[in-house]
């Protein structure tokens, strides 16, 4: 029997410049940003995900360049922690 492949799984590409997500909010609290996608698994924290913090109050997350990304990129970001908890 053949393999099943769905047609909308994300093909893998290489880019050789780094690719920028810059996430603003409008409300201010002391809760980090944090991002994660199809990228790094899913998970939070990816050491090779660089994270700034810019003057107007946004976050820059930059994947730097060479690395393999899945097309289309998928990602969520959110405040704090996972948790339904509000501050």
């Amino acid at each position: 029997m053949g393999q099943n492949v769905s047609k909308n799984a994300p093909s893998v590409q290489e880019f050789d410049y780094p690719l920028v997500i810059r996430i603003e909010t409008t409300m201010p609290d002391e809760r980090p940003i944090h991002l994660s996608g199809n990228f790094n698994d899913w998970q939070l924290g990816s050491a090779d995900l660089i994270r700034e913090e810019q003057a107007d109050g946004s976050v820059q997350f930059t994947i730097p360049a060479g690395r393999s990304i899945p097309v289309p990129l998928e990602y969520k970001f959110m405040k704090g922690d996972w948790s339904n908890s509000s501050p």
